[in-house]
């Protein structure tokens, strides 16, 4: 059967485009049984987190969604729907890579979603909470982006994406929230409750990539000074930390070099402690990560080095795994906001492509036990929340913390130390 389909969808590549420019029904119709079917023979466990029933359900609605599909994106969706009930984000079908974007970014804090950064010639922009997004408040057009994200990821997952689908013309015209081909009236307040209408022009994701951007603080955190380094470090100024940015994993031979560097820092005078910020990690080669760790653990171990470990939002797949990899190793500190992965739950992508669309997707391969506990995701022992307050006056809160700690504490240890005075 499967070999049908795909025989079946390859034709409707081929033979099937409509005068609007995407596939007909029949190619959007076999991709989706080609997904449903792909689930349901390659995920280790489809039904865990929703029933045979309630899945068949939703496959049914998608065939209705796709037959009053007016647009190619419109198809997407429904089938990026179907991906996202399974329950898992190692799950899914992306069509996000060729969608349109508002040109900034915005971010939650608290119950607050708040501009983070944005062209310069809208500065004024920065900081203003979002009230709606085209013709939905923003509340609802939240809710309505849900149906697109992994629906048993812990609640920092949605946290992370949602903000980013939210920015997605297609996406804001699938759910009703803007006209398709049209600029998107976002509405805003500022701090006094203010109302602002800004109507923003969708830019193509090269455009995106390629707009300066501007942001409130003047000078950036030590976090944020080379975000497009996916590992790096720097001894944080005036202090006993070695702060280690772990967004990714770099090819072998050069995170050797990375590690070798490192492993010289950790030994000059005056380090206490040492700090892997996985924020940022969405993933990558959980067994690098693995031999990272070992290849550091001599130095650490030898030298009694603290070992902190920052998680949130962004922590996900081996991100979160070497995070408990880090705990195991040497009982770090976990700092930050919980994780957007949970410790328990379904990893290990297998790629696939939908013959008709072409549009790129995953299913789960694995179930992994990473905590004895089940929880929604990484719980930080130090609780340090994201605020806006911190984020426009350029503080990372985290590194703050970790910083202050290790003042505290190497005070303490050597006022223990000092030899008593005359009596």
């Amino acid at each position: 059967m499967r070999r049908a389909l795909v025989v079946a969808a390859a034709f409707g590549a081929a033979a099937l485009t409509s005068a609007q420019g995407f596939p007909e029904r029949e190619a959007w119709y076999a991709d989706l049984a080609f997904l449903a079917q792909t689930i349901r023979e390659r995920h280790p466990e489809p039904y865990r987190w929703t029933s045979a029933v309630h899945f068949d359900e939703i496959v049914a609605q998608a065939r209705g969604g796709i037959a009053a599909a007016a647009s190619r994106a419109e198809a997407e969706l429904e089938l990026a729907r179907v991906a996202a009930a399974v329950g898992d984000g190692h799950t899914n079908v992306r069509p996000w890579e060729r969608y349109a974007l508002l040109p900034l970014r915005w971010a939650w804090f608290g119950d607050e979603l708040r501009v983070t950064a944005a062209p310069a010639a809208q500065r004024e922009l920065l900081g203003l909470r979002v009230a709606t997004i085209g013709a939905l408040p923003l509340a609802t057009a939240r809710a309505r982006v849900q149906a697109y994200i992994a629906q048993h990821e812990s609640p920092a997952f949605e946290r992370n994406w949602s903000p980013y689908l939210l920015r997605m013309a297609e996406v804001l015209a699938g759910i009703g929230g803007a006209r398709s081909g049209e600029a998107v009236v976002v509405g805003f307040l500022d701090e006094a409750g203010t109302p602002r209408r800004v109507a923003l022009v969708p830019i193509s994701r090269a455009d995106d990539a390629a707009t300066p951007l501007t942001r409130p603080y003047a000078m950036p955190p030590l976090s944020a000074r080379a975000p497009d380094e996916p590992f790096w470090f720097e001894r944080s100024e005036g202090t006993g930390v070695v702060y280690v940015s772990f967004a990714g994993y770099p090819a072998r031979e050069r995170f050797v070099e990375l590690a070798q560097r490192l492993v010289h820092e950790l030994e000059a005078p005056g380090v206490t402690a040492v700090l892997f910020d996985l924020r940022q990690n969405g993933g990558g080669d959980l067994k690098l990560g693995r031999r990272f760790i070992e290849f550091v653990r001599p130095t650490i171990v030898g030298r009694a080095l603290r070992v902190y470990v920052a998680i949130g939002r962004g922590t996900y797949s081996a991100g979160m795994a070497n995070a408990t990899d880090f705990r195991k190793a040497f009982g770090a500190t976990y700092v930050g906001e919980t994780s957007g992965a949970r410790p328990n739950g379904f990893q290990e992508s297998g790629a696939f492509v939908l013959p008709a669309s072409g549009l790129p997707g995953s299913v789960a391969r694995e179930y992994y036990r990473f905590q004895e506990v089940d929880t929604d995701g990484l719980v930080p022992d130090v609780p340090v929340p994201w605020t806006w307050g911190d984020y426009a006056a350029g503080v990372d809160a985290v590194i703050a913390f970790v910083t202050g700690a290790e003042r505290d504490r190497t005070g303490r240890e050597g006022a223990a130390a000092a030899p008593a005075g005359p009596r």
